[in-house]
């Protein structure tokens, strides 16, 4: 990759347009004028059984992962098409998410029909490549996007998006450049495939270290590890956080957001600034070592367990969640997440969750109090972490890994696509 690109030489003139300073040879066009054609989605007459029974792919935001299109949930016939509001976009258009999943994009992998919520765009061959189009609008549709949030509106309007601008290279540039950016993102896509195995490994090997010792998860274990009560186990009484009213400048305070907790394990960025002067932050203060549930979630997320080692510092959790400080004579906390993210935790959450709404289900301290959980010698709870740990520092390495790539792809796109470094 690297012997493709040359950074510009001094002395490259530039010129000034609404997208920032770029070189004098390339040229800073609305999206308007580079669409051969903009064509709208809609959604076919649900009750009409018969336009569902088609094998044309009907795309929604949700079915957008990772710039991609990964899932084709439903298929219209081309009687649906040709009666209702929805339009079949060509393979190769750029599509946009401008509603539901706002900002989202991907390129038509085939011939596909859109929902109300997706813009296509038919680029003029002869002024942009696809690919290129696609690239600019990842970095510059943020502003786009960024227009109407907090608003009525809450998505993207068709006539801001035909104004929105984007630097325009010389056509064969275009081409190299979405070349650059298409290889390294398919280093990401692998790296990120190889994460997802490894987790997968991961889940495997926990379940098998749990199932070959404890058996099924009431108490009659085929090797007779006791389960008692979570309740049993605890050093001090479960606690639930406090969610304080969050400043916006830094304090150097923080407190998690529901989304630090993960399957993955525990994730540090996702924290927000917590205020210096609230005297009841005391009280929700982590220390390194504490395990966390979320205690009001959807059904696949209620009870998900992780642990707080220390980062970032100064630290507070949310009403949303809950402090769980067990005996260290009694219970390992790692095997205890271990587990309570397991296939036996999530089938006492899920069986447990309480609430009205479907989509937020809430368990308490009480219900996790009694929460019957294995007890095996300390030594063979720590043996367990141990293998475990193992397959985890695989996972952060590759994940650094990962990072890396995700950085070096954002540097590239910004010089690229600005013209401050030219392809060869």
């Amino acid at each position: 990759m690297a012997n493709q690109v040359t950074t510009l030489k001094m002395g490259q003139k530039f010129k000034k347009t609404p997208v920032g300073d770029i070189p004098v040879d390339w040229d800073a066009r609305n999206i308007r004028s580079l669409a051969e054609k903009m064509l709208n989605g809609g959604t076919p007459g649900t009750s009409i059984e018969k336009y569902w029974t088609g094998d044309i792919p009907w795309i929604t935001g949700a079915d957008f992962v990772n710039q991609k299109i990964v899932t084709v949930r439903k298929r219209i016939t081309r009687e649906a098409v040709e009666h209702s509001a929805t339009n079949v976009v060509p393979k190769g258009a750029v599509l946009v998410v401008t509603r539901t999943g706002v900002g989202k994009l991907a390129i038509a992998p085939c011939d596909v029909a859109i929902s109300q919520d997706i813009t296509g765009i038919l680029p003029d061959a002869e002024v942009v490549h696809p690919e290129y189009m696609f690239w600019a609008l990842n970095l510059y549709a943020p502003q786009l996007k960024a227009a109407h949030q907090g608003t009525s509106i809450n998505g993207i309007l068709r006539g801001d998006l035909e104004d929105f601008i984007i630097p325009i290279p010389p056509l064969r540039e275009q081409k190299k450049i979405a070349e650059i950016l298409a290889s390294v993102d398919d280093v990401l896509q692998k790296t990120q495939s190889v994460i997802d195995k490894v987790r997968g490994i991961k889940r495997a090997l926990a379940q098998r270290l749990l199932t070959k010792r404890a058996g099924s998860a009431n108490g009659s274990g085929l090797t007779g590890w006791p389960f008692v009560p979570l309740g049993e186990l605890l050093e001090e009484p479960i606690k639930n956080g406090y969610s304080p009213t969050c400043p916006s400048d830094s304090t150097g305070m923080w407190t998690l957001e529901l989304g630090a907790l993960s399957y993955g394990g525990f994730r540090p960025d996702r924290v927000k600034v917590a205020p210096q002067d609230d005297a009841k932050c005391a009280g929700a203060m982590l220390r390194p070592g504490d395990l966390l549930v979320s205690r009001s979630n959807t059904r696949e997320l209620v009870g998900l367990a992780a642990i707080y080692e220390g980062n970032p510092k100064n630290c507070i959790y949310p009403d949303l969640m809950m402090r769980v400080r067990v005996s260290p004579t009694e219970m390992n906390p790692y095997f205890l997440v271990l587990y309570l993210v397991s296939s036996y935790g999530r089938r006492f959450f899920e069986s447990e969750a309480r609430g009205t709404s479907g989509s937020m289900l809430k368990i308490n301290g009480e219900i996790l109090s009694r929460m019957p959980v294995p007890k095996p010698p300390m030594k063979q709870q720590a043996e367990i972490c141990a293998r475990i740990q193992a397959v985890q520092d695989l996972i952060r390495r590759e994940e650094i890994g990962h990072q890396k790539y995700a950085s070096a792809k954002d540097a590239l796109m910004r010089v690229l696509l600005s013209g401050r470094m030219r392809v060869s």
